[in-house]
């Protein structure tokens, strides 16, 4: 199994979260999972490790897909896109609108288990795997290029106030006149 250099880039914006995998620059693999089977690899990994697993998500796939393909057009490695977006703006602007937001990126890893196996030895990679938050995910590839673009939603329970019960004012008894003897 080809072993992977594994490069961490980490950002928190709105409680998001992004990680980087890749090889050395001379190795050079086109991917040949499908985004499904990625997805599926993924999720299996999830339900192992006690977590539900992910959704797939139109607009997050619409973005991870942007994302691989923008990638590979330009042949770079960054989770800043070649339009100036960091991952949380880019899958904000393809309509996920969510409190938190995860990237994992990879290159060079030619199978669904490799790019799963190369974010698994990563803590970093490995936390947005396994984030709790996590409940939607969706796959891009393209080339040599795979982006998994993670959402979940923070949900912050409001209580809810008992009704306090409305007493009504026990009348008073009128008093009772009684005749004079």
């Amino acid at each position: 199994m080809r072993l992977l250099a594994v490069a961490i880039a980490t950002a928190l914006v709105l409680v998001g979260v992004v990680a980087l995998v890749t090889a050395p620059k001379d190795c050079k693999v086109t991917v040949e999972a499908d985004s499904a089977s990625v997805l599926s690899t993924v999720n299996s990994y999830r339900v192992a490790n006690g977590r539900s697993p992910l959704q797939s998500d139109d607009a997050l796939t619409a973005s991870a897909q942007w994302m691989a393909e923008d990638m590979d057009r330009y042949e770079y490695f960054s989770h800043t896109d070649s339009l100036g977006r960091d991952p949380f703006q880019r899958m904000a602007a393809f309509g996920y609108p969510t409190a938190w937001m995860g990237e994992n990126l990879a290159r060079d890893a030619d199978t669904a288990q490799a790019v799963l196996d190369a974010w698994v030895a990563s803590p970093g990679h490995n936390a947005i795997l396994l984030a709790t938050e996590a409940t939607e995910a969706g796959v891009g590839i393209a080339g040599q290029y795979v982006a998994l673009d993670v959402g979940g939603a923070v949900y912050v329970e409001i209580p809810v106030p008992t009704p306090v019960p409305t007493v009504e004012p026990t009348p008073e008894p009128a008093p009772v006149e009684t005749p004079c003897s």
